[in-house]
């Protein structure tokens, strides 16, 4: 049910995703089910949703596990941080933290419309 949910709020902010190239290439629940879900990320502007791929050859730091920064109009931000049994929430300092790990991953990512051209072709190479 917060699945569905989510999916039909993202198209209504502004959302990007940041992936590992490494992680394209896992086979998670088969070839054929990663085939879709690279077609899927290849196709999810057409949803509003950003991807930019981070390329294996520059491993960073921030990359280390799974996080969401909340940014909100008149309230400072909030991490959701990914743990075993669910998540964690991050509020004020601890937070900001992450805005500049949001930097670096800026710089370090492949454009959006690289990233789609990127996915495209791993997608037609599976």
């Amino acid at each position: 049910m917060a699945r569905l949910r989510r999916q039909q709020i993202l198209g209504t902010v502004d959302y990007t995703a940041y992936i590992c190239q490494a992680a394209l290439r896992i086979p998670f629940g088969g070839a054929q089910a990663l085939k879709e879900q690279v077609q899927r990320l290849a196709e999810a502007h057409i949803r509003g949703i950003q991807v930019r791929v981070v390329p294996e050859r520059l491993p960073h730091a921030v990359m280390l596990h799974s996080w969401l920064l909340l940014e909100f109009p008149h309230a400072s931000p909030v991490v959701n941080v990914e743990v075993m049994n669910g998540g964690v929430y991050l509020h004020d300092d601890d937070a900001r933290a992450y805005l500049s790990a949001l930097d670096a991953l800026d710089r370090v990512a492949l454009s959006a419309s690289a990233s789609r051209h990127m996915l495209q072709q791993t997608a037609e190479e599976l």
